[in-house]
Formats: C-alpha cells, sequence, structure tokens
C-alpha cells in the first residue's frame, strides 16, 4: 500500500475542484481547519472536521491486531493531529507513530511540548510551483480502501511540516460533505 501511495503522492499539483462542495468551501475549511489545528492548536476543535464513521472505517481496514478496532476514534485522531505538532518527533517514532495497532499510540496526547507557530506559512513547506502552504488535489477515492464510493470526488491536501524531516501527512475530504474522510502519512 505505501509503494502505490508514494507513486500518486510524490508529484503535488493544482487542478480544478469540481463536487458538490465547491472549491472555494473546500479551501475555506481546509484552512480553517489547518488555522485551528496547528496554530491555534485547538485539537478538540480541530477533531470536529473529521467524518468519525470514515475514520473508524479506516482503522478498521488497516487493522493488523486487536488494539485498531477497539480504538476511540476521537482519541486517536487527537493523538494523530497531536503527534505532528510535537517538539521530539524521535518520541513520536517511540509511541508507534500513530499506528493504531499499537496500544503506545495514544500516549502522545500526554507526552512532550508541542511546537508553537505564528502562521500556517511558518508551519508548512509550499508545495513547488505554489505561494501557499498546501495544494487541494482531486483523486479517485478508491486510492483509500476505506472511502465509499458514494463520496464522489475526492480531494486531497498533502502536507509537509518543516520541524519533521522527510514524512508527509496526507488529508483526505469529502466532495460530498467537506469533511475529512482519511488522514494518513507516509515515511521517509
Amino acid at each position: 500500500m505505501k509503494i502505490v501511495l508514494r507513486l500518486i503522492f510524490y508529484g503535488t499539483f493544482i487542478v480544478p475542484v469540481f463536487g458538490q462542495v465547491s472549491a472555494q468551501e473546500l479551501d475555506r475549511t481546509a484552512r480553517d481547519f489547518f488555522e485551528t489545528w496547528i496554530v491555534k492548536q485547538d485539537l478538540d476543535t480541530a477533531n470536529s472536521f473529521f467524518d468519525q464513521n470514515s475514520i473508524s472505517n479506516q482503522i478498521k481496514a488497516t487493522a493488523r491486531s486487536k488494539v485498531a478496532p477497539d480504538i476511540n476514534v476521537s482519541q486517536w485522531t487527537k493523538s494523530v493531529l497531536r503527534m505532528w505538532l510535537l517538539q521530539d518527533h524521535g518520541l513520536v517514532n517511540k509511541l508507534g507513530h500513530g499506528d493504531p495497532n499499537d496500544p503506545r499510540t495514544l500516549q502522545v496526547s500526554f507526552v512532550g511540548p508541542m511546537v508553537k507557530f505564528e502562521s500556517l506559512d511558518q508551519a508548512l513547506e509550499k508545495p513547488a510551483g505554489t505561494d501557499r502552504p498546501y495544494t487541494i488535489d482531486v483523486v479517485k477515492p478508491d486510492i483509500f480502501p476505506w472511502v465509499k464510493e458514494t463520496e464522489g470526488e475526492f480531494w486531497i491536501t498533502p502536507l509537509k511540516f518543516k520541524h519533521v524531516s522527510g514524512d508527509q501527512v496526507i488529508v483526505g475530504w469529502s466532495a460530498k460533505n467537506g469533511k475529512i474522510v482519511a488522514f494518513t502519512w507516509l515515511i521517509h
């Protein structure tokens, strides 16, 4: 699965976005989410941007242990949001790097200081060819097996934090309702 994702996500490009939620609405929602999560670091409010059923399906689809299917989805989401803000990313690795199959993952909620950011530009690397810290790209929903075909078009926003070398976050958005239906990352 990682090999397929790497091939899909290496190039970042801007394409027109069409769907039940307009490109402008999604851009506003994405900016609100990123500001809430990364700059304000309000993880409870950031958690409200997620479609909890879809994230539950993501966790179940990637389950390799008895831990994952029983994990509290809201807790897991807040833990992985926090893990990208921790100053010591080595600590994240020691605590399972957000893997829902690793019982240590939820401990991320309770350890280490977070990096403070004044803006998204300070936190995120700008994709090549853009003047913004993120892009919104249209992809087929079948790249993530837990995303239902009924979602229609599917949008992704790849992010690369400046303080975390090599890793990239992938946020998947539903065109149907603008909610986050996939949240994953690539580890280099």
